[in-house]
C-alpha cells in the first residue's frame, strides 16, 4: 500500500507536467487537432481536477460516484460541441500518460514493487474504463434530448436511432 500511495502521489504531485504533455499530444495528434482552444480549456480543467485528486477517484469513489461525474462531463462535452471521438481519444491519451509517467519514474527491481505497479496500473485502467463508459452515456443522453427537441420526436421514434436503456440510470 505504501508504494501505491507513492505512485498516486507521483501523479498528483506532477499534475502540471502531465497536463502539459497531454495538451501537446492533443494539439499534435491527428485524431484531436480539431478541438478549439475553448474546448481544450474545458477538458483541461476536467483532467487537472482528476489528476490532482487521483487517489480519491481511484480508491475512494464508488462506481456510482464515477458514473454521476462522468455522465455529467459527457453531457457537457456534447453541449460544448466536442466531437465524441475526440473526447474519447483525449481520455485515452491521459490514461496512457499517467501510466507512462508512473512506469518511467518508479523503476524498481523488487518483485513486490512491480506487483504494486501493476495493481496501480490496473486501478487506473478500471477507472478510465468506467469513466469512458459513463462519459459515452452522458454524451448520448444529451444528444438524444437535442434530437427529440429539434425534430419533435417521440420516444418510440428516437428508439429507432438510439436504443432503449442506452442512458445513465442512477444505481
Amino acid at each position: 500500500m505504501i508504494l501505491t500511495n507513492r505512485l498516486t502521489e507521483l501523479v498528483e504531485g506532477n499534475a502540471e507536467p502531465i497536463i502539459e504533455q497531454w495538451k501537446q499530444k492533443i494539439q499534435t495528434a491527428l485524431s484531436t487537432t480539431r478541438l478549439s482552444e475553448k474546448e481544450q480549456q474545458f477538458i483541461e480543467r476536467e483532467a487537472r481536477n482528476l489528476l490532482t485528486h487521483l487517489r480519491e477517484w481511484l480508491y475512494f469513489k464508488s462506481r456510482s460516484d464515477i458514473g454521476q461525474r462522468y455522465v455529467l462531463i459527457g453531457g457537457k462535452l456534447f453541449n460544448h460541441g466536442i466531437p465524441l471521438c475526440e473526447a474519447h481519444q483525449a481520455l485515452y491519451f491521459l490514461k496512457n500518460l499517467i501510466r507512462g509517467h508512473v512506469c518511467h519514474h518508479s523503476l524498481s527491481t523488487s518483485a513486490l514493487d512491480v506487483i504494486h505497479l501493476q495493481n496501480f496500473c490496473d486501478q487506473v485502467n478500471l477507472f478510465f474504463d468506467r469513466a469512458n463508459y459513463y462519459l459515452l452515456r452522458g454524451y448520448t443522453e444529451n444528444m438524444n434530448k437535442k434530437i427529440k427537441r429539434l425534430w419533435n420526436l417521440k420516444d418510440s421514434d428516437i428508439e429507432q436511432i438510439i436504443y432503449k436503456n442506452s442512458f445513465y440510470q442512477k444505481d
